[in-house]
C-alpha cells in the first residue's frame, strides 16, 4: 500500500509540475479568443509629442530645369552610336605578293577602281566613305585587302561585286574595325 501512495504523489507532482509549462490560456474572462493588439490598434498621437506646423514647407513656385554636364547622346540612349571597335570580322583579299611597291600599287589601284563602280555597288555593302582597302603585311607576303564586314554573309556579297575585277579573291578572317 505504500507504494501506491508513492505512486499517486509522483504522479501529483509530475502534474503540477507540467502545469507550469503549459501556456496560459488564451481567452478572455468571457471565455472568448484574446487578440494580440496591432500598430493599427494603437493610437500613437498620445505618445507622440512633436509639432511639424513651424517646420512647414512651401511648394516650390515653378518646375526648376537641371543643368548637367551629361552629353545629350548619352540621354537619348545612343552612347555607343559613332564608336569605333574592333572585332573578329572578314575581308576580301585581292592580292598577295612579296613585292612592297606592288602592293601599294594594287591597292591605289582598287580604290581608284572603286570610285568609278561607287555608283553600282550596293549601297549598304561599303559605308558612305568608300571601300576600306588594307595592306597588311605578314612576312613574307604583303595582302591586299577590302572591307570590314562582321559577317560572313556580307563578305560573300562584297565578293560577288569584287570578283569580275579580281578573279582570283577570296574571303578571309581578320580583325576589322566598325562604327556603330
Amino acid at each position: 500500500m505504500h507504494s501506491r501512495i508513492v505512486r499517486i504523489v509522483a504522479v501529483a507532482l509530475l502534474g503540477c509540475s507540467l502545469a507550469a509549462c503549459i501556456p496560459p490560456e488564451t481567452t478572455d474572462q468571457r471565455g472568448g479568443d484574446r487578440e494580440e493588439p496591432t500598430k493599427e490598434d494603437v493610437d500613437l498621437s498620445e505618445y507622440e509629442d512633436f509639432d511639424p506646423a513651424p517646420y512647414a514647407e512651401e511648394a516650390p513656385a515653378a518646375r526648376e530645369e537641371i543643368e548637367h554636364d551629361v552629353p545629350a547622346r548619352l540621354l537619348s540612349g545612343q552612347a555607343d552610336e559613332g564608336v569605333e571597335r574592333t572585332v573578329r570580322g572578314y575581308r576580301v583579299q585581292v592580292l598577295s605578293t612579296k613585292d612592297q611597291s606592288a602592293a601599294e600599287r594594287a591597292a591605289a589601284e582598287a580604290e581608284q577602281w572603286w570610285g568609278k563602280q561607287a555608283s553600282s555597288a550596293p549601297s549598304d555593302l561599303f559605308s558612305g566613305d568608300g571601300m576600306p582597302v588594307h595592306t597588311v603585311y605578314r612576312q613574307p607576303y604583303y595582302r591586299v585587302r577590302v572591307g570590314d564586314f562582321t559577317s560572313r554573309s556580307e563578305a560573300e556579297r562584297a565578293l560577288q561585286f569584287l570578283s569580275p575585277r579580281y578573279g582570283d579573291a577570296f574571303i578571309v578572317r581578320d580583325d576589322v574595325t566598325v562604327t556603330q
